[in-house]
């Protein structure tokens, strides 16, 4: 591998490091807002329906619930997708790495031989 070789991988690792970097901080931020909205959900469904008096109180605080299921079910949904993000990135960080730790003297050849190339 040429040294010019050798600098692009370490800027590509750089570039995928800094993209785990912000999909973890989001996988915060989804974290936070699922937690947020299934509580409010789980509050609606369980204390809601004792408060209620007239029918269409009854029928704004099934749509509210209703609302705040669906907005814990679309961050979920991001979650699990910015979760498999960072695994994929993650795998190339790794596949970077063992290419630059590869001795020079080893054919790229015996690598597809033992099944590592991708």
């Amino acid at each position: 591998m040429t040294e010019e070789q050798k600098n692009f991988k370490i800027l590509k690792k750089t570039s995928y490091e800094q993209q785990v970097s912000k999909e973890s901080k989001e996988e915060i931020l989804y974290v936070f807002k699922l937690g947020l909205y299934a509580a409010a959900a789980l509050v609606t469904f369980l204390y809601g329906p004792e408060n209620i008096q007239t029918e269409i109180e009854k029928w704004m605080m099934a749509g509210l619930g209703l609302f705040e299921s669906i907005g814990a079910g679309l961050n979920l949904k991001d979650l699990i997708q910015s979760i498999c993000k960072k695994t994929m990135l993650q795998g190339k960080i790794e596949d970077i790495c063992n290419d630059l730790e590869m001795p020079e003297d080893k054919n790229p050849e015996d690598k597809e031989i033992r099944g590592i190339s991708r």
